[in-house]
């Protein structure tokens, strides 16, 4: 294990899980960076690196040292929270990053900007993400401290139409079941996890003129649309979905 002073942005690791003297001491990025660690060539060792909130830029090393970063790029929104772990079981880890207002993971493959390989929401916003291999079979999945489902949107159901948008021009995000729907709020990225637009309406239904947040129609391709709703006060996260442009 090991702890990260954000102040100095110094790391202090051991090569035990216990209580003693840091067996490894370096600085390395800037103060109050967010630290991560992972196997990032597949050498059996993990290292550190640490991601740049304000700008959503990743440094990742390959030596447990001070020094300039062997892997750099930009990914995802700025202020998500960085992840890291072996998401396709080859024995390299890679990044992912966490969206906090829409509880949305976004994952890679490789340690490079890009799309998403893999995206779902879990859990509730604001929660604290982790990952690991917590059945044994090579490969990290994400999950949180806590989890809890609402009985208030157990029955709820999400319409998106029409999908794909053709020659429409509006598309029409709507919740319909048993619990009453006080406000509805719909946020659209593209696949390499950035925002493109969001908009909130009161009750159940929400209309889009699939167009980006400067006013701009979007170009022909898949997105992803994350729906949430205010169901008793609460607001509440429905999951994410593909949405398909074929104009």
């Amino acid at each position: 294990m090991g702890v990260y002073d954000p102040s100095t942005a110094t790391f202090f690791l051991r090569n035990s899980n216990s209580s003693g003297f840091a067996d490894i001491t370096f600085v390395y990025g800037n103060p109050n960076w967010i630290p991560i660690a992972g196997d990032w060539d597949g050498d059996g060792v993990d290292t550190i690196g640490v991601y740049d909130p304000s700008t959503a830029t990743f440094f990742l090393r390959n030596s447990n040292s001070s020094g300039f970063a062997d892997i750099a790029f930009v990914y995802g929104n700025p202020n998500w929270v960085p992840i890291a772990g072996d998401w396709d079981g080859d024995g390299v880890d890679t990044i992912g990053v966490y969206d906090p207002s829409t509880a949305t993971f976004f994952l890679r493959n490789s340690n490079s900007s890009g799309f998403a390989d893999i995206a779902f929401v879990y859990g509730n916003p604001n929660w604290v993400p982790i990952a690991g291999d917590w059945d044994g079979n090579g490969a990290s999945v994400s999950s949180f401290p806590s989890a809890v489902t609402s009985e208030h949107t157990e029955t709820l159901q999400v319409s998106c139409a029409p999908n794909p948008l053709q020659e429409e021009s509006v598309v029409t995000f709507s919740v319909v079941g048993e619990a009453e729907v006080q406000a509805i709020r719909v946020k659209i990225y593209n696949l390499a996890g950035e925002l493109i637009w969001q908009g909130e309406a009161e009750g159940n239904a929400l209309a889009w003129r699939a167009e980006d947040l400067a006013g701009q129609p979007l170009a022909n391709g898949v997105y992803l649309y994350v729906v949430e709703v205010k169901v008793a006060g609460k607001r509440t996260s429905l999951g994410i979905a593909k949405l398909l442009i074929l104009r």
